[in-house]
């Protein structure tokens, strides 16, 4: 097929490939202040990371080429976002958490965040609370702050886990970017220290924008944090972006 003539020719990420050549001649004289070949390396990764991995550029150019020769050449590293939208409804995993008193002031403290009330019961209880509050974001890296493994819930994915990486893998073939969108608390109860709060996530929405030329495709989750009383406490919307290459 003539487009493999250019995948291959393109093949040497030419970046990479100039950066560490010399590194690897002059060794470690490579990554010294004096020479400093090894910012040129990072930019090359950086560069990777950003824009796309070379053989998708390869392709890119292939289509513009022989497309203007008579050919088609079909670049399957596209993702289409309406395919993606079989994703809604997927669950992201489920667990419980305990909010125990150390992990909280550590987390406030870790946060900048040096209000008493997360960490002394005195000041918490003089501001209304049984016991120290948690901090507005707590609850998004509660899973590696109470997580118990004796108590946990069945997996609701099955052992597949999140569909996230499943789609930010598929849409990253393509190169491009991912964005952090926005992020949401929703606050019905105060949370405090002694609570047990069980967790569950899903994808609520996936759609596309266009964006100066390039696809822009939303992925929405939310996960509902409940009290032993089945009542929702908290509720995280999160917004992850891919931006095409």
């Amino acid at each position: 097929m003539p487009g493999e003539v250019v995948y291959d020719y393109l093949e040497y990420e030419a970046g990479e490939g100039i950066a560490t050549l010399p590194i690897q001649v002059y060794r470690s004289t490579g990554y010294t202040r004096e020479y400093g070949l090894h910012s040129w390396l990072r930019r090359a990764y950086a560069a990777d990371a950003y824009m796309g991995p070379a053989d998708y550029h390869a392709g890119c150019l292939a289509e513009i080429l022989f497309a203007a020769r008579g050919y088609i050449v079909h670049n399957n590293t596209r993702s289409n976002a309406m395919e993606l939208k079989d994703y809604i409804g997927k669950p992201t995993g489920a667990g419980r958490v305990h909010v125990e008193r150390g992990a909280v002031s550590r987390f406030a403290a870790a946060v900048t965040d040096d209000n008493p009330v997360y960490a002394d019961l005195d000041t918490a209880r003089k501001a209304g609370f049984d016991a120290p509050p948690v901090p507005p974001t707590w609850t998004f890296a509660s899973q590696f702050l109470g997580t118990r493994p004796e108590d946990q819930p069945e997996d609701p994915t099955g052992g597949e886990g999140s569909p996230l990486m499943k789609i930010m893998s598929d849409l990253m073939q393509g190169g491009g970017l991912v964005l952090h969108g926005e992020q949401e608390f929703r606050y019905h109860k105060p949370v405090q220290c002694g609570d047990v709060l069980d967790w569950s996530g899903k994808i609520t929405d996936i759609y596309a924008k266009e964006s100066k030329g390039k696809t822009m495709t939303f992925i929405v989750m939310e996960t509902v944090f409940c009290d032993d009383s089945g009542e929702p406490v908290v509720t995280e919307i999160f917004n992850l972006i891919h931006r095409g290459a």
